[in-house]
């Protein structure tokens, strides 16, 4: 076996063994992660979902009806 074929394989097994460590690593910080969204995330998503149904209304509204909206607001 001559020095090039011994490097490249040193090279092939350091890459090998760098992309199962990764790979592991990736495991570990899914493992860590919660499977769902927490209780605060679900009411901030609840609150932005409220806020656009109020644009889109706004936005779809009557002109006349938007402006008396505003004022009343």
């Amino acid at each position: 076996m001559n020095p090039f074929e011994m490097v490249a394989i040193i090279v092939i097994v350091v890459a090998v063994a760098g992309m199962v460590r990764s790979h592991h690593r990736t495991q570990a910080a899914r493992a860590e992660r919660p499977a769902g969204p927490d209780a605060e995330t679900s009411a901030r998503l609840n609150v932005l979902e409220e806020r656009i149904r109020v644009l889109e209304r706004i936005a779809t509204d009557k002109r006349s009806r938007l402006s008396d909206e505003i004022d009343s607001l």
